[in-house]
């Protein structure tokens, strides 16, 4: 009898203050954020600290290996983890980046086993300071509000990209970078004081050197760029346009593609010939298109495949030349080694040189030229327009878009322009077109958000990085 009573005493005991008993563990009552509540990062950054959710009993003792689920509403946002179970500490530990709305955001908790047990934490998404941006391959770097730059490297697929800055000492307020010699990164910008500093990115350490002004008697250069290449024994060049529409540029002159006339490199930026006044450029890697105001299009540089608009005879040109085009070109864009697109001011995009680029259906493996302009069949309403290896993308203001050309395997090439997997997500494009990357907003944030373009395509990789942890804003979070 005695035996019987301490039974049933210590079964009470166990149902009143929910001890573990054969029928079960203890029984979940409550569900709080415990820690990382109200922070505040940058839209697309993960939050400085984990979010801490703890489960408790009536009591309010931990409760172990229960099922917590995790999600995060706003779009663009990532966790680590959309459920996971908590450990003796009764707690689930939650990675947190933000998604792309500017404001308050929440990251909801749920018992998936007691859906009516919630709660959330809050967090305030912060404007991106991004205020310029540029991208070569798989390296992209920024000009942030500060005037300071960063650069980061991402492989598309599985490592996180670090975030590396220079510090504040030169205020940027533009950039263009392109590949040196040495598989590194060259980049240049005008800065507050409207003179022009280089620098290089060595991607082994992730660190910033050779620090140089660009001589020259220009003022106040705008719509950088620099020669979009693989690495060479020579170094790269850029070009730039000042106030009044003139272009300059410096660097290494193969064929005369800084068009001043000559083929002698120069470290000090020096007027290209003519008296064309520009308000865009584009430039390759031996050859330079800009565009004029009332629409014309010139080129300079090699003309190996007739992107410069003319007939295989002119070998290559020191000074500007016009394209042969009746078109008025909004833009235009040096695309690869040897071709040249330019957009109409009606939508239609334009293509010379390179078969390959064209989108004009030849399906011989031969790259062969053109120097005539051909209209790319079915592009008709784009809106941005680039490169990435061998192959040409377009996208409309929806962010519907194609891409033809090669991923650098010459046995996939697509002669006729195929459609992209998924629209983009994307409701203004910022920085036309860096070298590899497409970049935009959205509008439920002022943070820019930037695609490679292999995922465009879904060949390589197989998977699109929207879908992928850190595939989403710039910058990237930082290590």
């Amino acid at each position: 009898m005695k035996l019987s009573l301490i039974v049933f005493a210590g079964l009470f005991l166990a149902g009143c203050t929910g001890s573990p008993t054969d029928d079960g563990p203890l029984t979940p009552l409550s569900l709080d954020v415990t820690s990382g509540d109200a922070q505040e990062t940058l839209v697309g950054y993960r939050l400085p600290t984990e979010v801490i959710f703890q489960v408790r009993d009536l009591q309010g003792r931990p409760v172990e290996g229960v099922a917590v689920a995790i999600t995060a509403p706003v779009t663009g946002s990532f966790t680590h983890v959309s459920s996971q179970v908590t450990d003796a500490l009764g707690v689930v530990a939650v990675e947190w980046r933000l998604g792309l709305a500017i404001g308050a955001q929440s990251l909801n908790a749920s018992l998936i086993d007691y859906p009516t047990v919630a709660t959330a934490a809050q967090a305030t998404g912060l404007a991106s300071p991004v205020i310029a941006l540029d991208g070569e391959q798989d390296v992209m770097c920024a000009v942030y509000l500060d005037g300071r730059v960063g650069c980061w490297e991402f492989d598309g697929v599985s490592t996180k990209p670090i975030l590396s800055m220079t510090d504040a000492s030169r205020q940027f307020t533009g950039l263009a970078i392109a590949h040196n010699a040495e598989w590194d990164i060259t980049g240049c910008g005008p800065t507050q004081t409207d003179r022009v500093w280089c620098f290089d990115y060595v991607r082994a350490t992730r660190s910033f050197s050779n620090w140089r002004e660009v001589g020259g008697s220009y003022t106040a250069l705008t719509g950088l760029d620099g020669s979009h290449a693989e690495p060479r024994s020579i170094p790269p060049h850029f070009c730039g346009i000042d106030s009044e529409g003139s272009a300059w540029c410096w660097g290494s002159n193969e064929l005369g593609v800084l068009g001043d006339g000559t083929t002698t490199a120069r470290d000090d930026a020096r007027p290209v010939l003519g008296h064309a006044r520009f308000t865009q450029m584009s430039v390759g890697d031996q050859h330079v298109c800009a565009v004029e105001a009332a629409g014309a299009a010139w080129c300079w540089g090699a003309n190996s495949y007739g992107e410069l608009g003319h007939p295989l005879s002119l070998v290559s040109s020191a000074q500007p030349v016009t394209v042969a085009s009746a078109s008025k070109f909004a833009g235009v864009r040096t695309i690869g080694f040897h071709a040249s697109c330019g957009l109409e001011r009606t939508g239609q995009l334009w293509c010379w040189g390179s078969t390959w680029h064209n989108g004009q259906g030849d399906h011989s493996l031969t790259n062969q030229a053109n120097h005539a302009p051909q209209a790319v069949p079915g592009m008709t309403s784009v809106a941005v327009f680039g490169y990435f290896a061998l192959a040409t993308y377009a996208f409309n203001a929806q962010g519907v878009g194609a891409w033809w050309g090669s991923q650098g395997f010459l046995e996939s090439i697509l002669h006729l322009p195929y459609p992209t997997r998924d629209p983009l997500p994307f409701e203004e494009y910022v920085g036309g077109a860096p070298s590899d990357f497409i970049c935009g907003r959205h509008s439920a944030s002022a943070g820019v958000i930037c695609m490679h373009a292999t995922a465009l395509t879904g060949l390589l990789p197989a998977h699109s990085l929207r879908n992928h942890p850190y595939g989403l804003g710039v910058p990237f979070p930082p290590e």
